[in-house]
């Protein structure tokens, strides 16, 4: 019960979950104006990308502290610290290519970021 509480509050997870929504959101809404919208991209969409990234963060997040680290050399939590962070921001960065892409068929563009 413990570690259903710490997924809850885990900042990171609610993250990716908003992404998820969002990322759906989009893509039905992009795949509705090209009208080329169908229910088995949506469960493509679910087995390709969305489970690989709840269900490995998940399993990351749970099973870290029980990795024995020391057998990959010294260690002061550093490690599983890093592959978290390390998994967390490769979810991120997929879901937000994938939110860019749909924001770009509905004719939506973000202008970059300037250098000053």
């Amino acid at each position: 019960m413990d570690i259903l509480r710490a997924l809850a509050a885990d900042k990171r997870l609610q993250t990716i979950l908003a992404l998820i929504l969002l990322d759906i959101i989009m893509g039905i809404a992009a795949a509705l104006r090209t009208d080329t919208f169908r229910w088995a991209e949506v469960g493509r969409f679910y087995k390709t990308t969305v489970a690989p990234i709840f269900i490995g963060y998940i399993a990351v997040r749970i099973l870290v502290p029980y990795i024995a680290i020391d057998m990959l050399g010294p260690d002061d939590g550093w490690v599983g610290d890093t592959l978290v962070t390390v998994l967390w921001t490769f979810g991120v960065a997929v879901l937000v290519a994938s939110i860019g892409t749909s924001l770009k068929a509905l004719g939506i563009t973000i202008p970059a970021r300037k250098p000053q």
